[in-house]
């Protein structure tokens, strides 16, 4: 897991139960029917919204979400680096070894087509087709959190018009007043609460790991293409580092 998701979770939390405090927090915004309420209504919608299938990845998606690893975009051009050491001393077929042992699907499909010697124009096109696929499915399950980000407050506000209906309706029964006053002032800090510390930071952790792999599949391209038109090892280096940052040049030196 990633420290950042770790460190936010807890200090928002300390900074929520800090300001309403500890007892408050526990006698005034816990209430599991008006929490139900929110995110069943929530969940209920977005199943209307989307596919089965989609909803089927959403244990998937947050797997994901904990257990993403930062890539070692240094390692991946010492190795192509040294991909294209090998064709220009023994030849294409002389890195078949390395293929079959090379744990990325992406990388390892574009040296499979250079292998079968696919013109480089022609490689280009698929991996770029499959750059667009990648991004096309991440962002399904983008849009997934964000529409639900965006159920939640709306929700919220239900939740609260419910629990006014209720007050108004048994304003002769005291006893009943406050379940109706206690869902109404509690829904929208709830529905608020899961769209902008659940839903919506999930979405957009989800698109910065989409970004960050997109980022890395452009410098793996970048340089199979140029292994794939048999250039040097210097210049297959030099074109993948145009993506590393300054300090990341020095760092390597």
């Amino acid at each position: 897991m990633d420290i950042t998701i770790l460190i936010g979770g807890l200090f928002f939390i300390y900074l929520l139960i800090n300001a309403i405090g500890f007892e408050s927090f526990l006698l005034l915004f816990v209430n599991v029917d008006a929490l139900i309420l929110v995110f069943g209504c929530t969940f209920s919608a977005t199943l209307i919204h989307f596919p089965i299938t989609q909803v089927f990845r959403v244990g998937q998606r947050l797997k994901f979400l904990l257990s993403f690893k930062k890539y070692n975009y240094q390692k991946d051009i010492d190795y192509l680096t040294d991909i294209s050491k090998s064709i220009r001393s023994n030849g294409a077929q002389s890195i078949i070894g390395s293929i079959n042992n090379c744990p990325d699907h992406f990388l390892k499909t574009g040296l499979q087509l250079l292998v079968d010697q696919i013109q480089p124009n022609e490689l280009d096109k698929i991996l770029s087709l499959n750059m667009n696929y990648i991004q096309k499915r991440h962002l399904q399950g983008i849009m997934f959190f964000e529409q639900m980000a965006k159920y939640a407050p709306a929700f919220g506000l239900l939740g609260t018009t419910i629990g006014l209906v209720q007050l108004l309706a048994n304003l002769k029964d005291p006893s009943l007043i406050g379940q109706g006053m206690s869902i109404a002032l509690v829904s929208t800090f709830y529905g608020i609460l899961m769209a902008n510390f659940l839903f919506a930071p999930i979405s957009g952790r989800l698109r910065a790991y989409s970004i960050e792999e997109l980022f890395q599949k452009e410098m793996l391209k970048v340089g199979i293409l140029s292994v794939a038109k048999n250039e040097s090892s210097v210049i297959v280096q030099e074109k993948m580092m145009l993506f590393l940052t300054q300090k990341e040049r020095k760092n390597d030196q």
